[in-house]
């Protein structure tokens, strides 16, 4: 019997698996890396700009406490009589059985609106927990500028109508003290030789500005 060959079958083409589309988690991912990476990246400028602000007040207040004879802590090395004998110069001085002049103050703030600057002077005398000239001495030498920009504050953050009660300024006074070297540091204050006044312009100012003259011709 004979054979017929076979046809010739056509090849097909291999079959080819078609690829399911990726899925989105890699996008997903992706977006949540970069909101991460803002958020981190935000809070980094947010704390550069606060500590630059709290760097600036701090400046401030220490060019505020230096214009206004407000005096920075001094190194040590010294004597005992001699740092007496200089903060008494600066109407610093230990009565006795705790009782201590603790500097004169003379503290203005500026109205913009009225152009005007009230300025309150007055000798700081307090009731300290220090039993001995030495301990006082020793206190003052180490916080005497953190004590008076405190002084400085709570004056600063009276009203006006407080001004005509020094007994309700005092108080502030002891209470902020007080709080900020933790504990009774005061524990009464006398605003002696109290004087309120008010004048044209900005006090603070001017007083910066003569300072910084000052110092010019010292360095000439």
């Amino acid at each position: 019997m004979e054979r017929r060959p076979r046809a010739a079958v056509a090849a097909r083409p291999p079959v080819r698996k078609r690829r399911r589309p990726k899925s989105n988690n890699y996008l997903w991912q992706f977006l949540l890396l970069l909101s991460v990476s803002a958020l981190l990246l935000g809070s980094l400028v947010a704390w550069k700009v606060y500590s630059d602000e709290r760097g600036w007040r701090e400046w401030s207040m220490s060019m505020r406490s230096g214009m206004f004879g407000m005096h920075g802590n001094r190194s040590g090395g010294e004597s005992n009589e001699n740092l007496g004998e200089e903060l008494a110069g600066k109407s610093i001085r230990y009565r006795g059985g705790g009782q201590a002049d603790l500097g004169e103050f003379s503290i203005g703030s500026y109205n913009a609106i009225t152009n005007t600057t009230l300025t309150v002077s007055f000798l700081l005398r307090g009731m300290t927990p220090y039993e001995s000239e030495t301990s006082f001495h020793e206190f003052m030498q180490e916080n005497e500028r953190a004590f008076r920009d405190r002084v400085t504050e709570a004056v600063r953050d009276c009203r006006e109508q407080d001004y005509t009660d020094i007994n309700s300024m005092s108080k502030k006074v002891v209470a902020r003290v007080n709080r900020a070297f933790n504990g009774r540091l005061l524990q009464s204050a006398e605003l002696a030789d109290f004087e309120v006044f008010e004048s044209v312009g900005n006090y603070q100012m001017e007083n910066w500005e003569t300072a910084g003259q000052a110092m010019g011709e010292e360095e000439k």
